[in-house]
This record gives structure tokens, sequence and C-alpha cells, in this order.
């Protein structure tokens, strides 16, 4: 039973290393091609976008909004505000800088993520804080009141399981070879 647990535990933190490690690998590669399509050498990069932008996004980088304007004509111009990430391939001073510091930033986040699934304190605090985890995977506020008393009802659940456990091993064991 234990063994089993370990195995999965052990292809869930290689599952998360590989997709980190290609992740960061990929993202390396985009940006050093982006850096050659800004100078105008590599016009293949074009397709490229959807998966730049699921990488930042991956990489929990939020997309930024830039002001906008552009004359249409007779002394008129038009205002508003762009998407840097429906605009990644726009070759704009503001935009450019904006979407360099995003893969720097994107790299940064990759390399960390392969640093944290091999760190087992990383894991453990994954286990301790599973609650404030799942709460903001779901999109709602860690920072709340609810959120603070469903991870303190977590804990006291997790060392009555935990002594429940120790107490009565044997009858455990027990009942699940019977079963």
């Amino acid at each position: 039973m234990i063994t089993k647990l370990v195995i999965i535990f052990v292809c869930i933190v290689f599952y998360f290393l590989i997709k980190n490690i290609i992740n960061y690998f990929t993202v390396r590669s985009l940006f050093e091609n982006y850096l050659l399509w800004i100078q105008g050498s590599n016009l293949d990069f074009v397709d490229r976008k959807l998966e730049i932008v699921s990488l930042f996004k991956g990489a929990g980088i939020k997309d930024c909004i830039v002001p906008n304007v552009q004359p249409v004509g007779f002394g008129l111009v038009t205002h508003g505000t762009i998407s840097v990430f429906n605009n990644v391939l726009v070759n704009r001073q503001d935009i450019v800088s904006l979407v360099y510091g995003m893969f720097r930033n994107s790299i940064r986040v990759y390399k960390l993520r392969i640093f944290y699934c091999i760190n087992p304190l990383c894991w453990i605090e994954s286990i301790v804080f599973l609650p404030k985890y799942t709460i903001d995977y779901l999109g709602f506020s860690s920072a709340n009141l609810f959120s603070k008393i469903f991870q303190l009802i977590y804990w006291v659940m997790s060392v009555c399981f935990t002594i429940y456990i120790s107490l009565y091993s044997s009858e455990i064991r027990n009942f699940i070879e019977s079963w």
C-alpha cells in the first residue's frame, strides 16, 4: 500500500518536473527566436503567437493593457487600449519592452518551478496548505475568513486522522486486506 503511494507520488513529481523543464526550454527557445524576429531575421515566428501566450498564462503572467492612439485622417485620431497578449507580435517599442519582460519573467517562473519540483520542503508545504492552494486554483481569494476557517478545519482533521491511523493501524490494515 505504501509502496503504491510512493510510486504515485514519484510519478506526480516526475510529471511536474518534466512539464516544467519542457516549458522552460520552450520559453527560452521562443525568447531567442523573438529577439531574432524583432531584429527582422526570423520571419517564420508569426505562427508561434498562441504558444507564447499559452506559456505566459501557464507561468501565471497577467495580460497588460497598453494605451493606443492612431491617426485616422483629416486631423483626427482614435484612442483606446490594446491587450499585449493579443499583440505579442507587434513591433512597437512599448509592446516589445513589455513582451521582453514577460519572457524574462516566464523563464524565471519555470526555472523556479523546476527547483520546487525537486525540493521536498515545497511538497510538504503544498500538502500542509492544500486548501489554500485549492481555493486559489478555483479563483477565489485565499485571504478571506472562509478560506482561513477551511484551512483550520483541514489542519484539525489532519491531526485527528493521523492520531486515528496511529491508534488503529492494525484494524485498518485488516479491513483493507479483507476488502
